[in-house]
């Protein structure tokens, strides 16, 4: 969906922004148990921050007047060079555009500092959280670790209910 693709354009590059380099090395990442049950848990969570925070973009751009995809569109663009004239974008378009980009940002900060509470919450700084979150999809081994966690989380919480 396009209100997703705003979400993960306004968090990744908040989470670039403010995410410290990485210190050198390549290979592998050390991972326990424990962490990645941790990793998990936060996961989770911030799904479900996701999921509200989509609704919450499609609810300020469609409250600005402004057709989703024909915001997305223009956004691209706009990140590519293009302006607003060679947009055709009329000036009582570009200012509610202007509003609702503005109003994301903003979602974007907030929607980026519940996520460090909630890694936090579980014991991970928001960096460690990311690298833990890169080297998941890059380590074939690690994803299954993953899975096997998954796994182990769902057995358990079976078992408390």
């Amino acid at each position: 969906m396009a209100v997703a693709l705003l979400l993960c354009l306004t968090l990744s590059a908040k989470a670039q922004f403010q995410q410290s380099p990485q210190q050198g090395g390549q290979g592998q990442v050390e991972v326990t148990d424990e962490e990645l049950e941790r990793f998990i848990k936060a996961s989770r969570e911030a799904s479900d921050l996701q999921i509200a925070a989509q609704q919450q973009i499609l609810n300020i751009v469609e409250g600005e007047g402004i057709d989703p995809e024909r915001y997305k569109a223009v956004m691209q663009a706009r990140e590519r060079g293009r302006t607003f004239e060679d947009l055709d974008v009329s000036s009582d378009e570009q200012e509610k555009i202007e509003r609702a980009a503005g109003k994301l940002e903003e979602l974007g900060s907030e929607v980026y500092a519940r996520m460090v509470e909630i890694a936090e919450k579980q014991g991970l700084e928001m960096g460690r959280f990311q690298e833990l979150n890169m080297a998941i999809q890059q380590d074939r081994e690690l994803q299954q670790r993953l899975e096997q966690a998954i796994e182990r989380i769902h057995q358990q919480e079976d078992q408390q209910h």
